[in-house]
């Protein structure tokens, strides 16, 4: 019903905010539900770990302009 409701009106919503939204109205759908928790973990997992390959790659950075 969401998926309907923001495709037929084209709105402009963040996915991992729709994820969630979802995942508050499956009360009783213990199936959905795990789905799209396993969905939101993983997004989370990924956005992790991109921000410590970006921290990485700034200390990295960081000390080699500090060598020059």
């Amino acid at each position: 019903m969401i998926d309907y409701m923001v495709d037929e009106y084209n709105i402009d919503i963040d996915p991992e905010l729709l994820k969630k939204v979802k995942y508050k109205r499956l009360e009783h759908e213990a199936e959905e539900k795990a789905q799209a928790l396993k969905e939101i973990r993983g997004t989370v997992n990924h956005r992790n770990h991109i921000d410590g390959s970006v921290k990485l790659i700034s200390t990295s950075l960081s000390c080699l302009v500090g060598l020059a």
